[in-house]
């Protein structure tokens, strides 16, 4: 048989035919202990050899050697590698039955007799028999570990497999040759051969179905797909149209992407742009297995890092007025969409193959289902970072792999594995768990800003939410959430109707139950407000200890809210159609109070010049000069949509935005609103949803913080002022208007905190 020995490629075995089936069914155990049962039986009968018969033997043994190919030899390809066309599996079982069927029968072994003077030729025979004989070997490794054999062969043979060395030392024998040289230089012949070194030292497919079949049968099946179970639960990958490489030309090389990360200096927006346009072409070429996954691991590996700089730059500063920075998110969101594209490509081909041909590749199929869960869970971790959408089909790909490895290799579940895409040790479950999290909970509500925390806060309370085991369907009243495998959304609480749903589907969803995280957010939201309320500043939780008061009521209050949501089942608006509104906006509190101030002293003030006084109007601040649309707006909410690098504002989570809009009558209205939650689309568009905090507004003067606002939304009345204001409930403070008078402030209850300012519920008395 042909040995290859191309260098092994580390991720796959060989691609097998269905006739490895037939072939291990005439290589069965029973077969293999019937030729050792001869064997030992031609050892008993003890066949002596004439010097002419041994010398006979020995010349046709070294022509055996020498008709077998060299392991260097070059046009060969490794069978245990992942095969580059879909007839290398069947050659290679071909090739294995051929030579099942032709082998010549095993030569009686003599026996040693010391007393005899023919004992050194029966022993230099038995030594060349055992080297060279065309028995199983010529399928596996080494024939002389099945049962119930007597291992005879040198230990260091019997550990290694084949000799793959070069064919030995042929020996002139000629009729002058005495007997004795004959025999020494026979021995020095084989010892030769004995410690020649072994170049192949990754096992073939052969020698592995020989190791395995030998020990255990069991072992061999399940290598061999023979006892896997048909993966019946389809992927419903869809992938663009494939054409030639030809066509796609030049397609990049691992030379070309090491060479573009090796660059220092380039700016995330080239590289970005760069793997994008690449990566665009991979995914559409018809390539090989290997090949497409060689490129992929070497483009992942090194835009790992690239991710991680972008979602450390948006936590750093959530919101941007750069048109460059806004390109660069969206050519790193494509580059790894495309990423993601590729590795499913990889993995359906695997999966959907027979199981002939999966059961060798399992390793290699795992290794890529982990990469692409871990890489869908990095995508949503960027989207959320950006305030973008996770795509849909990303979320379909993450649900429906999952709950394949669940059911078909449900052993990867639990096992501890580096993700290098999230730079930590996790389990799928754990990345499982968390994904879920991300998608119950609308990350779009919570600033970028706080997505560190965020993570090390679910990272902490993971191990409570409880993933039941598949198939399972629970009984009790507690809430339980599913997760179908087909299922592009995020988890849907089961109810009686869903039950019943379920009962009659073909493949059970995943149950999962968060209740208890959920009410862990509750209880550790209200001990930050007893916190705060007592003016303290340190929490139970391990989490919040480096940070300030703000950043945890922050993260909580906004976790809160999203835990109501989620047990009332409601959700955020979303809207598609905007219409062009006319309106300006300032940013913050500064610029709203000197609006208001700028605004009364030009109603009440006129700019005179005279001997003894000077009047002069407040500077104005700059509005914001992008053009905005709305979509729907009511009493409380108002949804807007604008460009983000031209309205040259702060647009973040709980940013103040004052609202001047102006009717068609040319009337101004002025409404303060905090953003609750923001969404970035294409184009550099965002999208914002803002919770109004009055319809009557004016600023005033607090000793301790100059810029403040006073606001009357219909019967509540609220102070919004800086973070560093030392207030709590049932305190007065007292104020000053703008037109000079002073007015006592009793503080009520706090009704919201941000990273930029609080928002408190009041009632007041004119001093």
């Amino acid at each position: 048989m042909a040995r290859n020995n191309k260098p092994h490629d580390d991720h796959g075995e060989l691609e097998l035919s269905d006739e490895m089936a037939e072939l291990e069914d005439r290589i069965s155990l029973e077969e293999i202990n019937a030729r050792q049962a001869k064997e030992q039986e031609a050892e008993t009968q003890g066949a002596l050899y004439t010097d002419e018969e041994l010398k006979q033997q020995f010349e046709q043994s070294q022509t055996d050697l020498n008709t077998t190919p060299s392991p260097e030899a070059p046009g060969e390809k490794n069978p245990d590698t992942l095969n580059d066309s879909d007839t290398a599996p069947k050659q290679t079982a071909d090739n294995m039955a051929t030579q099942e069927i032709n082998k010549p029968a095993a030569t009686p072994a003599p026996t040693v007799n010391t007393s005899s003077k023919t004992a050194i030729k029966a022993e230099s025979a038995e030594s060349s028999v055992n080297h060279v004989t065309m028995d199983l070997s010529v399928f596996f490794a080494d024939a002389k570990t099945a049962e119930n054999h007597n291992d005879t062969t040198p230990t260091d043979i019997a550990e290694s497999g084949l000799n793959d060395s070069p064919p030995g030392q042929k020996i002139d024998c000629d009729d002058s040759l005495d007997k004795q040289n004959f025999q020494t230089n026979l021995k020095l012949a084989m010892e030769t051969e004995i410690v020649a070194p072994v170049k192949n030292t990754k096992l073939t497919i052969a020698e592995k179905a020989k190791a395995l079949l030998s020990k255990n049968k069991e072992q061999f099946n399940e290598y061999f797909g023979r006892s896997l179970p048909e993966r019946e639960l389809d992927l419903g990958f869809i992938f663009p149209p494939q054409k030639a490489k030809k066509d796609l030309e030049p397609i990049v090389s691992t030379r070309d992407i090491n060479k573009l990360f090796a660059i220092k200096g380039t700016s995330l927006n080239v590289i970005f742009k760069k793997t994008e346009e690449d990566l665009a072409k991979l995914v559409k070429c018809k390539l090989s297995k290997s090949q497409q996954l060689s490129l992929l691991d070497n483009y992942s590996q090194s835009l790992f890092e690239k991710f991680s700089s972008v979602i450390a730059l948006y936590e750093k500063r959530p919101s941007t007025s750069d048109d460059k920075q806004v390109e660069m998110a969206e050519h790193a969101l494509n580059t790894i969409k495309h990423l993601i594209t590729g590795y499913k490509q990889v993995y359906a081909e695997i999966y959907q193959s027979t199981n002939t041909l999966y059961g060798p590749q399992r390793e290699t199929a795992n290794t890529v289902a982990f990469q692409l869960l871990e890489l869908i869970a990095l995508e949503q971790r960027l989207t959320s970072t950006l305030h973008t959408q996770t795509p849909q089909a990303s979320v379909k790909t993450f649900n429906t792999l999952f709950h394949a490895l669940a059911r078909y290799e449900p052993q990867t579940i639990g096992k501890q594995q580096h993700s290098a895409a999230l730079n930590t040790q996790t389990t799928l479950e754990e990345l499982f768990i968390r994904y879920q999290c991300g998608l119950l909970l609308d990350l779009m509500h919570l600033s970028s800003s706080q997505y560190k925390l965020l993570n090390n806060y679910l990272q902490l309370n993971i191990k409570s939410v409880q993933l039941l085991p598949l198939d399972y369907l629970p009984s009790s009243p507690e809430p339980t959430w599913i997760i179908h495998h087909d299922s592009s959304d995020g988890p849907r609480l089961l109810t009686e109707i869903l039950r019943a749903q379920i009962s009659n589907s073909h493949f059970s969803p995943l149950c999962i139950r968060f209740q208890s995280f959920l009410n862990q957010i509750k209880k550790d939201y209200q001990e930050s407000l007893n916190l705060l309320e007592n003016e303290q500043s340190t929490h139970s939780s391990n989490v919040f200890k480096t940070s300030t008061v703000e950043q945890t009521l922050t993260l909580l209050s906004t976790l809160n809210k999203l835990t109501t949501m989620i047990e009332t089942q409601t959700a955020s608006q979303t809207y598609s159609l905007y219409q062009a509104i006319k309106l300006r906006a300032y940013s913050g509190l500064s610029d709203s109070s000197s609006y208001f101030e700028h605004l009364f002293a030009s109603q009440n003030i006129k700019s005179v010049r005279d001997e003894e006084n000077e009047y002069e109007l407040p500077t104005k601040p700059t509005a914001s000069i992008s053009q905005w649309q709305c979509a729907m707006q009511d009493e409380n909410t108002i949804y807007l949509q604008t460009k983000e690098a031209a309205a040259k504002l702060e647009m973040d989570i709980g940013v103040l935005l004052l609202l001047v809009i102006i009717n068609d009558e040319k009337e101004e209205k002025i409404i303060p609103a905090r953003i609750t939650r923001l969404e970035r689309e294409g184009q550099g568009k965002i999208k914002l949803i803002l919770e109004k905090l009055g319809d009557q507004s004016t600023c005033i003067s607090l000793a301790d913080s100059p810029c403040a606002l006073l606001t009357l939304h219909g019967d509540k009345r609220y102070l919004l002022a800086a973070n560093g204001l030392p207030l709590r409930g049932q305190q007065a403070i007292e104020g000053l208007l703008p037109d000079g008078s002073k007015i006592m402030i009793n503080m009520v209850a706090l009704k919201a905190v941000s990273n930029n300012f609080r928002s408190w519920n009041y009632f007041s008395s004119q001093c």
